[in-house]
């Protein structure tokens, strides 16, 4: 096995929504994983990792979702310096051999996002499935340990904030 340090990385961004009443969390069925993730996929080149993950979260569910904030709006008012959305946390991912694909890492910017309805319309030939899920309903499905404590996160500050 490379040392991590020199394998290939790509920049990813996921997105955990959830629905207006902040009790359901938004899951794919990840065809290639076999498990049930937040939407998410590659940032494309020249598009910020913000783009990125709204575009992936519509592409696979059909869902439209407004980003949150990660970080105090510092009001930049210049042409030349901006300050875009900032994700709730980064994951250095190691991402296993395949087939097609040799093994390589992810740099992840994982952001939260509310839904505008509940409504899925499913892009099948991206994912399997999709469907909402409540916190206990999410620790039941066959899903990674990150995909759990993040949610478990937000809903934890969604329960504060009321």
């Amino acid at each position: 096995m490379k040392k991590i340090e020199n394998l290939e990385s790509h920049f990813t961004a996921t997105g955990f929504v959830l629905n207006k009443s902040f009790d359901k969390g938004l899951v794919i069925f990840h065809k290639k994983l076999q498990c049930w993730l937040p939407a998410g996929g590659h940032v494309d080149p020249g598009e910020m990792p913000h783009d990125a993950v709204v575009r992936e979260v519509f592409e696979e569910t059909g869902v439209v979702a407004k980003l949150v904030n990660g970080s105090k709006d510092l009001f930049l008012s210049q042409t030349t310096e901006i300050q875009i959305y900032a994700p709730i946390f980064v994951v250095h991912e190691l991402i296993s051999a395949r087939k097609d694909v040799p093994e390589h890492m992810h740099y992840d910017f994982i952001y939260f996002l509310i839904a505008e309805d509940e409504t899925l319309n499913p892009q099948l030939n991206e994912v399997e499935g999709v469907k909402w899920g409540t916190s206990s309903e999410l620790e039941n499905m066959k899903t990674t340990e990150a995909t759990l404590k993040i949610y478990k996160e937000l809903f934890m500050r969604c329960d504060q904030m009321r």
